[in-house]
């Protein structure tokens, strides 16, 4: 017993350690946009789960998108109110005469013409007497206001994440773009990075910097660029955990790859390259025609009808009568399309130790496998179909399939008048008259006069 005691407090203590806390699945800002509720406006706003069930009894006049878990409603008397993804009131009706998202928080007014900055759990986060909210165009994880004597930037939940104090002889205060979990508040050429994920300021910098890109595999690695007048070049600074890793002027620019998360450096005119922390430059990803995995593993096309293939930095095969078409960076696959006679139609799959998987027969183009493991094929009889990493065909043939969706990984595709939804499997899930279309987290279908829901689980979504 006494050693059970002992281990729940330190995975206490660890949870108290961890910034982002214990069962919080939030890693990416992109998480903050992403609701599993599905709000359908039909004869009145409802809200369905996952399942595709309706989660409570209620019809609003109107439910704002979610954000953060959160929500603007209005009740059938037309008064504000706020809720989470359970239906719960946060902020009950009619306790304001007007609420409004303010980014990730909330701005109430009310029946005295009162302002008030609410958060995350609905209560006053700020008066906003003498205060004005420094307006921006996108949502950024933060909201800043303007005082007399200072700026206050307050994070997601409405916490107060740091004061700037105001120059008179300053600019006014400046917010770069939201990229990947970063953002830099600019002030009198100081620039404070902030990771709205972990919702502080992560490191404090002279200078105007902005965000260039982040790992989004490994977050706390980002890269800072500063374009200052004074500078004739972009000044780079490679980051990780708020510490510099490298700085550099060499690059025109420096940047990670989205898909892979190959940190990249341009030379203008002399090529680009991937880089590692000791800034060295490992392959040259403009030379010929090179697709890679990463710097050290990649192919490069020879010329019209011959690949090779390198594998650690060095040479491994030599593959003829095919040139490079696509990389599978998730499974590590190269997929080379025939270029002689006796290779036409055909596509061959390499491992990126440069062994020959498989070659499929009679095939136009083969698209890397994607987080499904699933490749999208095109016959010569121009049709489509979906293989797997074993090479069998999974699905029905089709005049078209579209890749598949990043937010459920379904698959869309067309075959004569007809439109179909395809699972994670390959498998139909229903048909629609019409293109399909929905919303953040769901399907719309098309079945003569009525309109058929699914959510990005796939399940039927029960509407009344």
């Amino acid at each position: 017993m006494l050693k059970k005691k002992l281990f729940y407090l330190l995975m206490v203590s660890v949870c108290v350690l961890l910034l982002s806390g214990c069962g919080n699945k939030v890693a990416n800002y992109e998480d903050l946009l992403v609701s599993d509720v599905v709000v359908l406006n039909n004869n009145g706003y409802r809200m369905y789960n996952e399942n595709g069930k309706q989660i409570n009894k209620e019809v609003y006049n109107y439910i704002s998108s979610f954000k953060n878990g959160l929500a603007v409603a209005k009740d059938k008397n037309n008064k504000y109110g706020v809720i989470n993804t359970k239906g719960k009131m946060i902020v009950p009706f009619g306790k304001y005469e007007y609420i409004a998202h303010e980014d990730f928080l909330f701005v109430a007014r009310d029946k005295n013409l009162n302002k008030f900055l609410l958060n995350s759990k609905g209560k006053v986060a700020s008066d906003l007497k003498d205060k004005e909210i420094v307006s921006f165009i996108l949502d950024h994880g933060v909201v800043i206001l303007d005082t007399e004597k200072e700026y206050q930037v307050f994070d997601r939940d409405g916490k107060q994440l740091t004061k700037i104090k105001k120059n008179k002889t300053s600019d006014d205060i400046k917010m770069s773009e939201l990229e990947g979990n970063y953002l830099v508040i600019r002030y009198n050429d100081v620039s404070y990075v902030v990771n709205v994920i972990k919702k502080k300021v992560v490191v404090k910098l002279d200078g105007n910097y902005s965000v260039s890109s982040m790992n989004t595999i490994d977050t706390e690695r980002y890269v800072l660029y500063d374009k200052s007048t004074s500078q004739d070049k972009p000044f780079f600074r490679l980051m990780k955990n708020g510490r510099t890793i490298f700085t550099d002027d060499t690059c025109t620019n420096l940047f990670y790859e989205y898909h892979n998360n190959n940190l990249l450096c341009s030379k203008s005119y002399n090529g680009r390259y991937v880089v590692n922390d000791k800034k060295e430059l490992l392959v040259e990803t403009y030379k010929s025609d090179v697709k890679y995995i990463d710097g050290k593993n990649y192919i490069n096309k020879v010329d019209l009808k011959n690949t090779e293939i390198y594998v650690g930095g060095k040479l491994k095969e030599k593959v003829e009568c095919y040139r490079p078409y696509s990389v599978s960076r998730s499974s590590k696959i190269y997929n080379l399309e025939g270029r002689c006679s006796e290779t036409e139609n055909k596509v061959a799959f390499y491992s990126i130790s440069g062994k020959l998987l498989h070659t499929l027969d009679n095939v136009k183009s083969a698209s890397s496998f994607d987080e499904n493991n699933l490749s999208i094929v095109r016959n010569t009889k121009d049709q489509y179909y979906l293989i797997n990493q074993k090479y069998k065909v999974v699905s029905n043939t089709y005049d078209r399939v579209y890749e598949a969706s990043h937010n459920s990984g379904f698959y869309t595709a067309k075959k004569g008048d007809k439109y179909y939804l395809i699972n994670k499997s390959g498998k139909e899930i229903d048909y629609s008259d019409n293109s399909i279309s929905g919303g953040d987290n769901y399907y719309k279908l098309v079945q003569g006069k009525k309109n058929i829901y699914y959510t990005y689980k796939g399940m039927k979504i029960k509407t009344n």
